[in-house]
This record gives structure tokens, C-alpha cells and sequence, in this order.
């Protein structure tokens, strides 16, 4: 089932509630169900899916994803710098900033970079390792999941996005 609806207040509470915890948002989440009587979440790492289901898993060769990264940190660096100036701006004036929002890939780095602590290659180059890392984190994440529903679920992995067969098997699958 899906959780339900969270009034504001509830989640304003909890996020309060959450501040100190070492995950915050996953705590606020977690308080959010509790306040209003939510049931236990279920796990995608056990137990039986409750449909059919089929994941198309695209895991780009390494070489690959290293360079998609290279561009994507290069566009961040070249048109993230007004929106982290406006950012700056708002953090001088001492005004609260969302902790997500600090914590984004990019934005430390941009903001370094503004308070002249680095040049903006080595920000780029920040960025892209950040990047390069939260990639390699996500790869195990779903080379788990992969493993995790073999038997249970059909898992296609594929190391091309631009695979025929790839459109082929969200055709089939989708029946369009």
C-alpha cells in the first residue's frame, strides 16, 4: 500500500524533531509514517514482489559514465554560478538554508569557489569526483538490487543505453 497522505504540521514536527539525527531526512520520514499510523514499510530486498516485475537495469560501461560525468560537471560549473552566487548571498545575510540544498553535488563546490578558497577547474574537478563517487555508489546500490530479486523478479542488464534492444524490451513490456 502506499503511505499515506502527511499534513504539513506533522512534517514540519517532525523535521524538528529529526535535526540531530546522523540521517535526518530519513529519520523525518520515518516520523512522518509513525504520526500518522502508518503500517510498517515493506522492503524490496525480501520477500515477494507483490506484481510481476521486470527491471531494466542500464549500467553504462565505467569509460562511459567517467565521460557523461566530465560534460555534466563542466555544465555545473559553467551555468551553476549565478544560482550559487544567489545562494552565497543568502548565506551572508545569515538567512537558513536547506541542508539538502548544501548538501547537492555542486553547490559546496561553486560556493568554495566564491568564498576564493579554489579556482574554478578545481571546483569542476570536485565536482566531477563527488559525482564519480555518488555513481559508484549508486552502481553497488543496484548491482545489489540486481542480484537481490534474481528468481523473484525478471532483471535485464544491459551496458548500452542506446541498445535497440532496450526499446524493444520497454515495448514488450509496456505493450505500446
Amino acid at each position: 500500500a502506499l503511505a499515506p497522505q502527511v499534513p504539513q504540521e506533522v512534517r514540519e514536527r517532525a523535521r524538528r524533531d529529526s535535526a540531530g539525527a546522523p540521517n535526518p531526512r530519513r529519520s523525518s520520514r520515518e516520523m512522518e509514517l509513525t504520526m500518522v499510523g502508518a503500517g510498517e514499510r515493506g522492503s524490496i530486498w525480501s520477500g515477494e514482489p507483490r506484481y510481476v516485475t521486470k527491471v531494466l537495469y542500464v549500467r553504462p560501461e565505467r569509460e562511459t559514465l567517467d565521460r557523461a560525468i566530465a560534460r555534466r560537471s563542466r555544465k555545473i560549473a559553467d551555468e551553476g554560478l549565478e544560482e550559487a552566487q544567489i545562494l552565497h548571498q543568502v548565506i551572508r545575510e545569515g538567512e537558513d538554508v536547506n541542508p539538502s540544498v548544501l548538501q547537492a553535488v555542486g553547490v559546496r563546490e561553486l560556493l568554495d569557489y566564491l568564498s576564493g578558497s579554489v579556482s574554478l577547474p578545481e571546483a569542476e574537478e570536485r565536482i566531477a569526483t563527488r559525482t564519480r563517487q555518488l555513481a559508484r555508489r549508486q552502481t553497488r546500490w543496484f548491482d545489489k538490487l540486481a542480484r537481490s530479486l534474481q528468481g523473484r523478479a525478471h532483471v535485464s542488464v544491459t551496458n548500452d543505453s542506446a541498445a535497440d534492444h532496450i526499446l524493444h524490451t520497454m515495448h514488450d513490456t509496456m505493450g505500446a
